[in-house]
């Protein structure tokens, strides 16, 4: 006789502040609604049929999680820290890492990357994101006619690592050197932390929720700012998030889904793709950015914890997504059961056919031309069976499919395979896929008795990534045929000898 497995027992972990070592007494408010929130997402999880307790701490998260031990407990992390302390969120995370615990939402070092601002700004620049251009000042002093040479005014400034729009107000928007100089003294004495000054891009603010493994981008949420005038007041402050009889609160609306164009979409994605890899988020995040008068997207905040309170903007694009508030909570909880299982690679069957072709296109190097060889290869696979001289695997997780690959027997040579393709969209290159690909290529081509295996890829600037991982998975540059598919267009020949 089988026996039905107990529900998978959850703690909806969160903290419980009653006062605060810094910032203004209002943030009390940002900090203590997540009360509210840790209750909807029991509630939630209850409806869903798992066994849920909720575990307020006051103190230290280690004596709070004691009685819930690992091996038995998954945690739905809803903490921020205690009385505003800096990084008290990222080293709850820590704490929870280190004690094996399983958790929602993302590990310590996005957390990190994510709350000190000027962090999170080196590394999405270096990654190729826009943000808007701006610096840290430590000390009004600092704030000379050499210092702001370079910085284009308005400029907004905010505490270096604060959330929840804390200190953010029309008076956060500076126009002139003396205004900064009052605004990061503010900073300074209210917050005691660096003061972080970048342009104020003025134009439309619209923010990307992002969850999955694949990522996957829910429908924008644009703040509506056509009750405000002036420039500065067209922005997410303090008043317009916490304080509902705030003339802020009362006339911001949100509208969702956006109304972009899919040229403005597909930017907008691409920088919240961008952005979710560069700063290693994980499980669930919101990307905030400004969007200016060009239409290019800049990126001014990101959240690696977003409020999942059932008003706040992530539920209201997994809505318009069709997810209701449980379902919402319990995707956020199954992606973190699911964040240990490694990709799987298996025989591409012929309802894969779609997302073979999908991710073809969604690699977007690849040429019109290109994508219809796939097409073709695919047919001959799916209508000739065993008899097609073509393969085709696609690696998944979670549910989802991550990348494809297609390869095949060389005719007129003996034991030597060609690796057609090897196809993984922007979303899923951080979690193993292609890698996962092509050591099952390799063992399939050395299991039929293949001697050699040949990929032939471009050399273009385009395709610089792609050699790089042929030479870091053993491949040997083999040769070099110039301008073989157009002039500047080199064909590159990498080889493997398998075992």
């Amino acid at each position: 006789m089988s026996h039905p497995e107990p529900p998978i027992s959850v703690a909806v972990l969160y903290n419980y502040t009653e006062n605060l070592v810094k910032g203004e007494a209002q943030d009390l408010i940002a900090d203590q609604a997540v009360i509210a929130c840790a209750h909807a997402v029991a509630n939630a999880l209850v409806e869903k049929g798992y066994r849920a307790v909720e575990v307020p701490f006051h103190a230290d998260v280690e004596s709070a999680l004691a009685p819930y031990p690992p091996e038995e407990w998954v945690i739905f992390n809803l903490a921020e820290g205690i009385e505003a302390r800096l990084f008290e969120a990222s080293r709850i995370i820590l704490a929870m890492e280190a004690m094996g615990y399983r958790f929602t939402g993302c590990g310590s070092m996005a957390t990190i990357n994510t709350t000190n601002k000027a962090w999170g700004r080196a590394m999405l620049s270096a990654a190729g994101v826009l943000v808007p251009p701006g610096r840290t000042f430590t000390t009004p002093a600092e704030v000379t006619p050499e210092a702001t040479a370079g910085l284009p005014f308005p400029l907004i400034v905010k505490a270096v690592a604060e959330d929840a729009s804390v200190g953010i107000c029309s008076d956060a928007v500076v126009k002139d050197a003396a205004a900064l100089m009052e605004r990061v003294a503010f900073i300074k004495r209210e917050y005691r932390q660096v003061a972080l000054a970048e342009q104020f891009i003025q134009g439309r603010e619209i923010a990307a929720a992002m969850w999955g493994d694949p990522v996957q981008v829910l429908p924008l949420t644009e703040q509506d700012f056509s009750a405000f005038k002036r420039p500065e007041e067209k922005l997410v402050s303090f008043a317009s998030k916490w304080l509902p009889d705030s003339y802020e609160c009362l006339n911001l609306p949100a509208i969702c889904p956006a109304v972009v164009t899919p040229e403005l979409y597909e930017r907008i994605k691409e920088t919240a793709i961008r952005t979710y890899h560069a700063l290693k988020l994980d499980g669930y995040a919101r990307v905030d950015m400004r969007i200016s008068e060009q239409d290019v997207p800049y990126v001014i905040d990101v959240n690696s914890y977003p409020d999942l309170s059932d008003d706040a903007g992530f539920y209201r694009s997994a809505k318009a997504a069709g997810y209701d508030y449980a379902t919402m909570v319990e995707t956020i909880l199954k992606a973190a059961l699911g964040r240990s299982e490694p990709p799987v690679v298996i025989e591409a069957a012929e309802a894969d056919g779609a997302e073979v072709l999908r991710i073809a296109a969604a690699v977007r190097v690849f040429t019109p031309t290109e994508i219809a060889t796939v097409d073709e290869l695919w047919q001959d696979y799916i209508s000739k069976g065993e008899a097609s001289p073509y393969r085709f695997l696609v690696c998944r997780k979670g549910g989802g499919t991550l990348g494809f690959a297609c390869y095949g027997l060389r005719s007129l040579a003996t034991g030597v395979y060609d690796l057609y393709w090897i196809a993984v969209p922007p979303e899923a290159q951080q979690l193993g896929a292609a890698r996962a690909l092509i050591q099952e290529v390799e063992r399939q081509a050395t299991a039929g008795g293949g001697r050699l295996l040949f990929v032939e890829t471009s050399g273009s600037p385009e395709y610089l990534s792609a050699r790089r991982f042929y030479d870091a998975c053993g491949y040997q540059y083999e040769a070099t045929v110039r301008d073989l598919y157009k002039v500047g267009d080199d064909l590159v020949v990498f080889v493997k000898r398998l075992k």
